[in-house]
């Protein structure tokens, strides 16, 4: 059977915070599915244009996200962008592997407003740092790039349970849609 990726998995989950925040977002007078439509196509470009910029050394079409860029990695090193992972419950892609101030850290790109780091948001790095145990977590704010290390060292235990406890969920709904 085919493994699932991280967000197979994370989408099982009731988010209710969503519904509040797509609450919000109408009251506002903003359609939701325009607002995640232009959301997603704007995470989308910036993940692109930094993949290019370090794969291929294609320039960036974003003057600012340049600029941001060009300061962003004067004290890191990129070791690499679009990583494919796999570890015996899932299999999934990380955007960013860097080094900084001594460490190797998993990096998100998240494309948010907020400061706030969301459930979802831990799953996904725990994910992550679960192919990588030594390695430090990560979120990348675009398109500002500001760096957040995310601390998870006392509930990584919980997150990695409940990650191996939805593949095992995944994996019991396929067998019974087979049934």
């Amino acid at each position: 059977m085919k493994k699932p990726s991280v967000s197979d998995l994370i989408s099982i989950l009731d988010k209710p915070a969503l519904l509040k925040w797509a609450n919000k977002i109408g009251l506002e007078g903003i359609h939701i599915d325009d607002y995640q439509k232009q959301s997603k196509s704007d995470g989308i470009s910036h993940h692109n244009q930094i993949e290019n910029f370090v794969k291929y050394n294609i320039d960036f079409e974003d003057e600012k996200l340049a600029y941001r860029w060009k300061h962003f990695v004067k004290d890191k090193e990129i070791i690499s962008i679009e990583h494919n992972i796999e570890s015996d419950y899932f299999i999934g892609r990380l955007d960013c592997i860097l080094k900084y101030k001594d460490s190797i850290y998993i990096c998100d790109f998240k494309s948010t407003k907020y400061d706030k780091i969301f459930f979802e948001q831990k799953l996904q790095l725990v994910a992550y740092k679960m192919c990588y145990p030594d390695y430090k977590i990560a979120i990348v704010k675009l398109p500002y790039l500001d760096f957040i290390e995310i601390e998870l060292d006392s509930e990584f235990e919980y997150y990695k349970n409940i990650l191996i406890a939805l593949s095992v969920i995944y994996s019991n709904k396929l067998k019974i849609k087979k049934m």
